[in-house]
């Protein structure tokens, strides 16, 4: 039985219209989060890490007033959270991002431009 995650499956925290309350121009949109989260074939758990992370970036975006990030906007995020979070979290921020981006470009919506992106090293104790 497939398994589809929506944004009531993601749980507490997760409100994809909150995330974008502007108009965007063939950029990047809450509606394609929601499609994407439901494309993914992981477990529950991995998909409401993706939903969050994303979430995060979507912010991010908004904060700065993108709607058509640039390879250079996401170096951007990745230093911000590199100065605010730890290296594991902003692996993961980055790792969903990569994905998101890889669906873009799969579906013919955005091109991937996380190719070569790298994520934050992290120290194995």
């Amino acid at each position: 039985m497939e398994q589809t995650y929506t944004p009531t499956t993601l749980g507490k925290g997760y409100e994809p219209t909150s995330v974008f309350s502007y108009p965007t121009q063939a950029g990047i949109t809450e509606n394609m989060l929601t499609s994407f989260v439901s494309y993914l074939d992981t477990a529950p758990t991995t998909a409401l890490s993706y939903g969050k992370s994303l979430k995060v970036f979507f912010e991010y975006l908004q904060a700065k007033g993108i709607s058509n990030p640039t390879r250079e906007d996401l170096l951007a995020y990745r230093a911000e959270l590199l100065a605010k979070d730890k290296a594991t979290t902003t692996a993961t921020y980055i790792n969903a991002l990569k994905q998101f981006f890889k669906w873009l470009d799969y579906k013919g919506i955005y091109k991937d431009i996380t190719s070569h992106l790298k994520g934050a090293k992290v120290g194995h104790d």
